[in-house]
């Protein structure tokens, strides 16, 4: 049988807009184990008047605004979490 007591508990954190990244650095430093899913696409923009295409790699969420905090036992509130600087609630 698995012992639940022995795992983090996770929870899902709202972020604000477009500041999943910054919401899951602030809350790392702060301590907690955050998973944070998303994938890198290469992106080109063509633009008129230009020569070359821009290419530019970026991170894109997989569930935009989300991300998930693991709590370690049930003492740690989750009234910390949401003051962290990008988490909404």
């Amino acid at each position: 049988m698995l012992d639940v007591t022995k795992y983090p508990r996770w929870y899902c954190a709202m972020t604000g807009p477009r500041a999943e990244q910054e919401a899951s650095v602030n809350l790392r430093r702060g301590g907690y184990r955050v998973f944070y899913p998303h994938v890198r696409e290469r992106v080109t923009h063509k633009r008129p008047g230009m020569a070359r295409q821009a290419v530019q790699d970026v991170e894109r969420p997989l569930f935009p605004r989300y991300l998930f905090v693991a709590l370690r036992d049930a003492s740690e509130g989750l009234y910390a979490i949401k003051g962290m600087r990008g988490v909404s609630c």
